[in-house]
């Protein structure tokens, strides 16, 4: 997804002991890679599952271990933790809602990780979360050497990509200020709202930015996609000259405008407003991919270019 961004640019008992019967446990040495093949959707013995989505883990170690249950998220609406170690009760451990702060996670990272303490034998784990846009869960248990290694190669590929927006954006906006086409600030603000899109869905914008601030963060990744989508068509309204040249397309890109501007205050009111960004995102897909290809048609100056753009933003960052 993160690839596709860069070149869209130049995206719960009875039931409950027979599940735990069936359900195979992992090897806590080995969860890195086959966690899911663990995992069942359940809730801990007596808890109701709610609003929420339940995944229910089955660890076996030989030894205590030391071990960090990584999300895949950078944050969530709501989301907690139950353990129940070899012969005990299962026991809620942690609980972040809608109203934690970043210093209240109980591992201080960008993407949201629990730490485990396994003692020997098998540790039932369970996980009650709610994600924007009713998403899944896909975690993965890691030792502390690859935890570190995970976040040092993340942290250079996300600066490596940041960087090369940061200075897409600095150029263009030179470019802009020396009296260029209005076009270049419709794409500056395409790269700046994709540059702060980038650290809002990898969790930087909540460490760095506003980690006092959890309501707002829980909107911010909507918005902002909403900004994406939304400066990505007044771009191509400015460099295709649609107006002049294709006046049905310029009628629907400023559809897609007003939508994108009416969405926004729904996604701050309502939390199923968050449904809004990834709709209007399959919906400018299409639109934006036919809108490339008339130009293409056309043979306007630099259309090759933005349609291989226009792909690329698809499968990456839409559909993969």
């Amino acid at each position: 997804m993160l690839r596709g961004w860069l070149l869209g640019l130049l995206l719960w008992g009875g039931g409950f002991y027979g599940a735990l019967a069936a359900q195979p446990a992992c090897e806590a040495e080995q969860a890195f890679h086959r966690l899911l093949e663990c995992a069942v959707e359940a809730a801990p013995p007596g808890i109701e599952k709610g609003d929420l989505r339940w995944l229910q883990l089955s660890l076996s170690t030989t030894t205590p271990s030391e071990r960090l249950l990584a999300l895949g998220v950078p944050d969530a609406r709501h989301v907690e933790l139950w353990l129940a170690p070899p012969g005990q009760t299962a026991e809620r451990k942690w609980l972040l809602g809608g109203n934690a702060k970043f210093a209240d996670r109980p591992y201080l990272s960008n993407r949201l990780a629990f730490p485990l303490a396994l003692p020997q034998g098998r540790t039932e784990v369970w996980v009650g979360y709610r994600l924007h846009a009713d998403g899944k869960l896909s975690p993965r248990l890691l030792s502390p050497v690859e935890v570190r290694a995970l976040e040092t190669r993340t942290d250079l590929l996300i600066g490596g990509i940041a960087g090369i927006l940061f200075t897409l954006l600095i150029g263009v906006l030179a470019v802009r200020l020396v009296g260029r086409s209005s076009g270049y600030g419709t794409y500056a603000a395409l790269v700046l709202f994709a540059l702060m899109w980038l650290g809002q869905t990898e969790g930087y914008n909540f460490a760095l930015l506003w980690p006092e601030s959890p309501r707002w963060n829980h909107v911010a990744p909507i918005l902002l996609s909403l900004a994406v989508l939304a400066s990505h068509a007044a771009f191509a309204l400015r460099f295709l000259q649609l107006r002049q040249r294709f006046g049905r397309l310029w009628r629907l890109h400023l559809a897609l405008l007003l939508a994108c501007a009416l969405s926004a205050p729904l996604v701050v009111l309502f939390e199923k407003g968050s449904l809004l960004g990834p709709l209007l995102g399959f919906i400018y897909c299409p639109l934006a991919l036919f809108t490339a290809y008339s130009a293409w048609r056309a043979r306007l100056a630099g259309s090759p270019l933005y349609l291989l753009g226009v792909m690329s933003f698809m499968l990456f960052s839409v559909v993969l």
